[in-house]
């Protein structure tokens, strides 16, 4: 049974013992699983503005319709994602925008 009046902490690495002066605390080794995801929590919020700025939505009272739009959509995103970071250019030297890409892909 835990005590009432102790406080638990994540211990990352970033915390030192030092900033704890209270006996009442006591600090517990974070998981790898929540350094990762800390870490890595942001390529969601890039993919959804990526996603947003040309969006392939269309309305549809059929709701698988609007669950293939939003596949399809997100699987662009990431396939230009994997492309950018495997070409870093194009032929005349600047990188391809992802209004470009979809361009290429649908033509």
């Amino acid at each position: 049974m835990r005590d009432q009046n102790k406080k638990y902490y994540f211990a990352d690495e970033k915390m030192s013992s030092d900033e704890h002066m209270n006996e009442d605390v006591q600090d517990i080794a974070c998981p790898r699983l929540v350094l990762k995801y800390n870490k890595h929590m942001g390529y969601v919020d890039k993919l959804d503005m990526l996603k947003s700025i040309y969006e392939l939505y269309r309305k549809s009272k059929k709701w698988w319709l609007r669950i293939f739009w939003y596949s399809l959509d997100i699987s662009l995103v990431n396939a230009y994602i994997i492309f950018k970071n495997r070409n870093t250019t194009t032929k005349s030297g600047k990188c391809m925008t992802l209004k470009d890409f979809k361009l290429a892909v649908c033509l």
